[in-house]
Protein backbone atom coordinates (compact mmCIF):
# COMPACT_ATOMS: atom_id res chain seq x y z
CA UNK A 1 0.00 0.00 0.00
CA UNK A 2 1.32 3.46 -0.85
CA UNK A 3 1.92 6.11 1.82
CA UNK A 4 -1.39 6.86 3.53
CA UNK A 5 -1.33 10.64 2.89
CA UNK A 6 -0.95 9.91 -0.84
CA UNK A 7 -4.06 7.73 -1.10
CA UNK A 8 -6.84 9.26 -3.21
CA UNK A 9 -10.40 9.77 -1.94
CA UNK A 10 -13.04 11.43 -4.12
CA UNK A 11 -10.38 12.61 -6.56
CA UNK A 12 -8.06 14.23 -3.98
CA UNK A 13 -5.06 12.93 -2.11
CA UNK A 14 -5.70 12.54 1.61
CA UNK A 15 -2.89 15.03 2.43
CA UNK A 16 -4.56 17.59 0.14
CA UNK A 17 -7.91 17.07 1.90
CA UNK A 18 -6.24 17.58 5.30
CA UNK A 19 -4.34 20.71 4.19
CA UNK A 20 -7.47 22.19 2.61
CA UNK A 21 -9.43 21.75 5.85
CA UNK A 22 -6.65 23.01 8.12
CA UNK A 23 -5.96 26.12 6.06
CA UNK A 24 -9.60 27.14 6.30
CA UNK A 25 -8.91 27.73 10.00
CA UNK A 26 -5.14 28.31 10.24
CA UNK A 27 -3.11 30.40 7.81
CA UNK A 28 -0.78 28.56 5.46
CA UNK A 29 2.13 30.58 6.91
CA UNK A 30 1.41 28.99 10.30
CA UNK A 31 1.10 25.44 8.99
CA UNK A 32 3.75 22.75 8.61
CA UNK A 33 3.56 19.15 7.42
CA UNK A 34 5.85 16.57 8.98
CA UNK A 35 6.89 13.98 6.45
CA UNK A 36 9.03 13.51 3.37
CA UNK A 37 9.58 16.58 1.23
CA UNK A 38 8.09 14.66 -1.69
CA UNK A 39 4.58 15.07 -0.24
CA UNK A 40 2.46 17.35 -2.44
CA UNK A 41 1.95 20.18 0.07
CA UNK A 42 2.02 23.20 -2.26
CA UNK A 43 3.32 26.23 -0.37
CA UNK A 44 3.12 24.48 3.02
CA UNK A 45 6.64 23.66 4.27
CA UNK A 46 7.55 20.10 5.11
CA UNK A 47 9.96 18.98 7.80
CA UNK A 48 10.88 15.48 8.86
CA UNK A 49 11.47 13.81 12.15
CA UNK A 50 14.97 12.66 12.95
CA UNK A 51 15.42 9.82 12.37
CA UNK A 52 12.77 9.55 9.65
CA UNK A 53 9.64 7.55 10.55
CA UNK A 54 10.54 7.55 14.25
CA UNK A 55 6.95 7.91 15.40
CA UNK A 56 4.30 10.53 16.13
CA UNK A 57 6.11 11.89 19.20
CA UNK A 58 9.21 12.76 17.17
CA UNK A 59 7.01 14.13 14.36
CA UNK A 60 5.42 16.58 16.81
CA UNK A 61 8.88 17.53 18.05
CA UNK A 62 10.00 18.24 14.45
CA UNK A 63 6.95 20.43 13.80
CA UNK A 64 7.53 22.38 17.02
CA UNK A 65 11.19 22.86 16.11
CA UNK A 66 10.07 24.37 12.78
CA UNK A 67 7.84 26.88 14.57
CA UNK A 68 10.61 27.85 16.99
CA UNK A 69 13.05 28.38 14.12
CA UNK A 70 10.50 30.36 12.12
CA UNK A 71 8.73 32.37 14.83
CA UNK A 72 11.05 32.28 17.84
CA UNK A 73 10.14 31.24 21.39
CA UNK A 74 6.50 30.51 22.17
CA UNK A 75 4.40 33.16 23.85
CA UNK A 76 1.92 32.13 26.57
CA UNK A 77 -1.04 32.66 24.21
CA UNK A 78 0.32 30.79 21.17
CA UNK A 79 -0.97 27.34 20.36
CA UNK A 80 -0.57 24.55 17.86
CA UNK A 81 -3.10 22.19 16.37
CA UNK A 82 -1.99 18.62 15.68
CA UNK A 83 -3.72 16.74 12.87
CA UNK A 84 -2.86 13.38 11.35
CA UNK A 85 -2.01 13.51 7.64
CA UNK A 86 -3.95 10.25 7.23
CA UNK A 87 -7.28 11.61 8.53
CA UNK A 88 -9.37 12.34 5.43
CA UNK A 89 -12.50 13.55 7.25
CA UNK A 90 -11.14 16.07 9.78
CA UNK A 91 -13.42 18.69 8.25
CA UNK A 92 -16.28 17.03 10.11
CA UNK A 93 -14.81 18.01 13.49
CA UNK A 94 -12.18 20.70 13.12
CA UNK A 95 -14.68 23.45 13.90
CA UNK A 96 -15.32 21.97 17.37
CA UNK A 97 -11.62 22.03 18.18
CA UNK A 98 -11.25 25.61 16.93
CA UNK A 99 -14.29 26.64 19.00
CA UNK A 100 -12.56 25.18 22.08
CA UNK A 101 -9.51 27.26 21.27
CA UNK A 102 -11.61 30.41 21.00
CA UNK A 103 -13.62 29.57 24.14
CA UNK A 104 -10.46 29.06 26.21
CA UNK A 105 -9.54 32.74 26.25
CA UNK A 106 -6.18 32.18 27.88
CA UNK A 107 -5.50 29.29 25.47
CA UNK A 108 -3.84 27.46 28.32
CA UNK A 109 -5.48 24.09 28.13
CA UNK A 110 -4.72 21.11 25.92
CA UNK A 111 -7.80 19.84 24.08
CA UNK A 112 -8.03 16.33 22.66
CA UNK A 113 -10.75 15.16 20.26
CA UNK A 114 -12.81 12.17 21.31
CA UNK A 115 -15.30 10.09 19.44
CA UNK A 116 -17.16 7.04 20.72
CA UNK A 117 -15.07 7.17 23.90
CA UNK A 118 -11.75 7.05 22.03
CA UNK A 119 -9.24 9.89 22.36
CA UNK A 120 -7.38 10.95 19.22
CA UNK A 121 -4.25 12.95 20.16
CA UNK A 122 -3.49 13.61 16.48
CA UNK A 123 -6.64 15.73 16.43
CA UNK A 124 -5.80 18.18 19.20
CA UNK A 125 -4.87 21.68 20.33
CA UNK A 126 -1.85 22.40 22.55
CA UNK A 127 -0.54 25.66 23.99
CA UNK A 128 2.81 25.84 22.21
CA UNK A 129 4.83 26.44 25.37
CA UNK A 130 3.24 23.35 27.00
CA UNK A 131 3.89 21.25 23.90
CA UNK A 132 7.52 22.39 23.71
CA UNK A 133 8.10 21.30 27.32
CA UNK A 134 6.36 17.95 26.96
CA UNK A 135 7.99 17.06 23.63
CA UNK A 136 11.49 18.30 24.54
CA UNK A 137 13.03 14.88 25.14
CA UNK A 138 14.05 12.56 22.33
CA UNK A 139 11.72 9.55 22.44
CA UNK A 140 11.86 7.24 19.42
CA UNK A 141 8.98 5.07 18.18
CA UNK A 142 6.56 6.62 20.66
CA UNK A 143 3.01 7.79 20.32
CA UNK A 144 1.44 10.74 22.02
CA UNK A 145 -0.98 8.99 24.38
CA UNK A 146 1.60 8.43 27.13
CA UNK A 147 2.31 12.17 27.12
CA UNK A 148 -1.33 12.76 28.10
CA UNK A 149 -0.68 10.94 31.38
CA UNK A 150 1.42 13.92 32.54
CA UNK A 151 -1.04 16.74 31.88
CA UNK A 152 -4.58 17.93 32.39
CA UNK A 153 -6.56 18.24 29.20
CA UNK A 154 -10.03 19.04 28.02
CA UNK A 155 -11.98 16.58 25.89
CA UNK A 156 -13.75 17.86 22.78
CA UNK A 157 -16.34 15.47 21.38
CA UNK A 158 -16.41 15.29 17.59
CA UNK A 159 -18.21 13.26 14.93
CA UNK A 160 -16.93 9.70 14.52
CA UNK A 161 -15.80 10.26 10.93
CA UNK A 162 -13.67 13.25 11.95
CA UNK A 163 -11.17 11.08 13.81
CA UNK A 164 -11.09 8.30 11.23
CA UNK A 165 -7.48 7.56 10.38
CA UNK A 166 -6.08 5.13 7.87
CA UNK A 167 -4.05 2.82 10.10
CA UNK A 168 -5.01 -0.46 8.43
CA UNK A 169 -6.00 -1.72 5.01
CA UNK A 170 -9.53 -2.19 6.36
CA UNK A 171 -9.60 1.48 7.49
CA UNK A 172 -8.72 2.46 3.92
CA UNK A 173 -11.52 0.31 2.46
CA UNK A 174 -14.02 1.57 5.08
CA UNK A 175 -13.14 5.18 4.21
CA UNK A 176 -14.20 4.52 0.61
CA UNK A 177 -10.76 4.56 -0.95
CA UNK A 178 -10.50 2.30 -3.95
CA UNK A 179 -7.61 1.23 -6.18
CA UNK A 180 -5.19 0.83 -3.30
CA UNK A 181 -1.88 -0.45 -4.59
Amino acid sequence: MQDKPLLVLEGKRVITRVINEVTQWVSAEQTVVVGPDTLPTGSIPTVFEDPPQSGPYMAVQAGLRHFTQRFGPASPTEGVFLFGADMPFIGEGIEHLVEHHLDDLQRTQVAIARSAGKLQPLFSYWPRCVAEQLFAKRVLDAGIMQTLNHIKYRVVDVEANAVTDLDTYQDVIDAGIENVS
